[in-house]
């Protein structure tokens, strides 16, 4: 009798576990949470400046493009048509931001220091540099980028008028 009431009770739990895992496989599995940016926090890109329209040194826009690394070479020594290590990955797609400068807005050197002229610095034409920004929108009028700092990471060159 002792034998019977074990086994009862084994097939009832193995049972019940076995319920219990048909339910789990029946639901539907929750989306993974999506990435939202807070637009009071500060973020940062790195890109190169391809406009800049400057009114003073301090106050203008400045649009810089990202993800232009270009297609990723092969190791050397590989074959690039053999296998996963000689693939070659698409390029990013080059992405365009404007952001709004105005007087609050710090434009310093790859050393932290202030640029000269500001804005209006021909070292910052075609130059790669980190813009910490913050999106704000007003009222029904879009977001808006406004730069809080401009950073040279490599200056361009001063007879780079294009």
């Amino acid at each position: 009798m002792r034998h019977f009431l074990s086994w009862a009770v084994l097939t009832a739990l193995v049972c019940a576990g076995g319920l219990l895992q048909a339910q789990d496989r029946g639901k539907e599995k929750k989306a993974d949470p999506v990435e939202k940016t807070d637009n009071k926090v500060d973020r940062s890109i790195a890109g190169r400046v391809v406009q800049v329209e400057a009114r003073d040194e301090h106050h203008g826009t400045l649009q810089v493009k990202t993800g232009d690394s270009g297609p990723e070479t092969p190791a050397p020594g590989s074959n690039p048509g053999a296998g996963k290590e000689g693939a070659r990955k698409a390029p990013e797609k080059p992405y365009h931001y404007t952001f709004r400068v105005d007087d609050r807005t710090r434009i310093v050197d790859a050393h932290g220091k202030d640029l000269s002229q500001g804005l209006k610095s021909e070292h910052l034409r075609k130059a790669e540099v980190r813009v910490v920004f913050v999106d704000q929108s007003k009222g029904d009028r879009p977001d808006h980028h406004w730069a809080r700092t401009v950073q040279l990471i490599q200056p361009g060159k001063p007879d780079a008028r294009k």
